[in-house]
């Protein structure tokens, strides 16, 4: 017996990312537009998307959407553009047990924070203070929370963007999923080739263009993982030989992203690199552990919350 069915959308093209449900039957809908008129409501964050610039002059570009739909799918409670002025698309959702929804994806905007003339809070908040006020490259990773209860503004609960500098042979980003435990820690994963030095211990860094990495398993793309004191045994089996161009990593992040936990590339070998992935994202109950769906990763990794 199907309960309810709706089309939610306006004359560009609309594609979802995935849909959560609360305790009450809210439906929780995160994905991407190219429409003008894709419906809002109750008092979003923005009405219309941000005025494209000169990143969408030879694409098209979409905006990412946020909705909520009540228990019996005839009204949505909140429904809100997530738009910069560059090509913003999500990659993942989940919800938690407040109704807030976690997101990720890659945008090549550029025009935030800002307070003037309009307050602009994604992909980056002016507060809380991100992990990342601006982009290091032309094209960033996104991590946003949002208040669906909240108006306005004050419903980006926090955005920051995440990411590595320009990559001379050309930057590869593919967003990935996410998750987020009862504390309110964000999980996030995705494909890349940023480049990090693997500079200091575990591959921490100064360098304002590495990718950031902190006490990483793994800090190089192109370079076997060293033995890792802190680690019991090996985390991850590897194909030979380890030189690579793409690399899946996943991160954790506190709720306000004051510091960083864990984060480590996941590399594979030379000859399908384009067939590397990182969309989905599972928490199981402690141990946290993080599953790669991706063919070439033979990897199931467990970190202990310390």
């Amino acid at each position: 017996m199907v309960a309810y069915e709706t089309f939610i959308g306006g004359t560009g093209s609309d594609t979802s990312v995935g849909i959560g449900v609360d305790g009450g039957g809210n439906a929780y809908l995160v994905g991407n537009t190219s429409s003008a008129n894709f419906p809002t409501s109750g008092i979003p964050y923005q009405t219309a998307p941000e005025t494209k610039g000169t990143q969408c002059a030879s694409i098209t570009c979409t905006s990412v959407f946020v909705s909520v739909l009540n228990s019996s799918g005839s009204a949505l409670t909140y429904s809100s553009y997530l738009s910069g002025n560059g090509n913003d698309q999500a990659s993942g959702m989940t919800i938690d047990a407040n109704g807030d929804v976690f997101l990720t994806g890659t945008t090549t905007s550029n025009d935030a924070p800002a307070v003037s003339p309009v307050p602009v809070d994604f992909p980056a908040t002016e507060l809380p203070v991100p992990f990342q006020v601006a982009p290091n490259a032309s094209i960033q990773f996104f991590v946003t929370k949002v208040n669906t209860k909240a108006p306005g503004v004050a419903s980006i609960a926090y955005s920051t963007y995440f990411g590595g500098g320009l990559v001379s042979s050309g930057t590869v980003a593919v967003g990935g999923g996410i998750a987020v435990d009862s504390t309110g820690n964000m999980y996030f994963s995705g494909t890349t080739n940023f480049f990090n030095s693997g500079q200091g211990e575990f591959g921490d860094s100064s360098q304002s263009t590495d990718f950031p990495i902190l006490n990483a398993y793994q800090p190089c793309l192109d370079t076997p993982p060293p033995d890792h004191p802190r680690q019991s045994k090996p985390m991850f089996e590897y194909a030979t030989p380890y030189a690579v161009s793409y690399g899946c990593f996943r991160c954790q992040a506190e709720p306000q992203c004051t510091s960083r936990h864990p984060v480590a590339f996941l590399d594979v070998p030379w000859g399908e690199p384009k067939r590397i992935r990182a969309r989905q994202l599972r928490l199981i109950p402690a141990p946290l552990t993080f599953i790669s769906p991706a063919p070439q990763i033979r990897a199931i990794s467990s970190f202990p919350r310390e």
